[in-house]
């Protein structure tokens, strides 16, 4: 069975070092838009159009967010899975160095949402660190 993976977690939580097991793997940080809207939109569709199975990596840090992407990918065959790097924002403002960029991290951190199988996952997989 193919399978669709979304990896998310805040920035530095190890999600592109997690993706490197995968082999059709669509980066956030890669797929370069005017808005962060049209980045996470041009992502999805990535995704919904990928054959075989494929996975995602990015923040996707809230419910909504999570919920269009799998709006976006309701047609395609595959089992739906949603990895969650929960790592300490400590650690990954740590990663990250001292400054305004870690401030970044816990901002991030305070307004995560923690992935739920009511969002429409067949299978959540949290990795703690």
């Amino acid at each position: 069975m193919k399978t669709l993976t979304l990896i998310c977690g805040v920035p530095n939580a190890g999600k592109t070092t997690y993706s490197e097991r995968y082999e059709n793997v669509i980066h956030f940080d890669n797929v370069r838009h005017r808005s962060i809207d049209e980045q996470f939109r041009n992502c999805d569709m990535l995704a919904a159009k990928a054959k075989g199975s494929v996975c995602v990596e990015g923040v996707y840090n809230s419910v909504k967010r999570r919920k269009e992407f799998l709006a976006a990918v309701r047609n395609k065959d595959a089992k739906k899975v949603c990895v969650w790097m929960d790592t300490p924002a400590e650690v990954c403002a740590r990663r990250l160095g001292i400054g305004g960029a870690a401030m970044i991290v816990f901002s991030h951190f305070k307004n995560f949402e923690e992935p739920t199988k009511e969002e429409g996952w067949d299978e959540i997989i949290r990795i703690k660190y």
